[in-house]
Formats: structure tokens, sequence, C-alpha cells
């Protein structure tokens, strides 16, 4: 019952990390 919080969580933090992780190759690309 309790999974949905969960999958939203775990998705936000997929996409932060994806977020940072794309900023960090843009800069290092700079």
């Amino acid at each position: 019952m309790d999974m949905l919080p969960w999958l939203i969580v775990s998705g936000i933090m997929v996409s932060v990390i994806v977020g940072v992780m794309m900023a960090v190759l843009i800069k290092h690309a700079d």
C-alpha cells in the first residue's frame, strides 16, 4: 500500500541525479 510514495520519491531522486549529471557533463564540455 505504501509503494506509491516510494515510486514518487525514487522518480524525483532519479530526475535530480540525471539533472545533476547533465549539468556536470555540460560544464565539463565547455
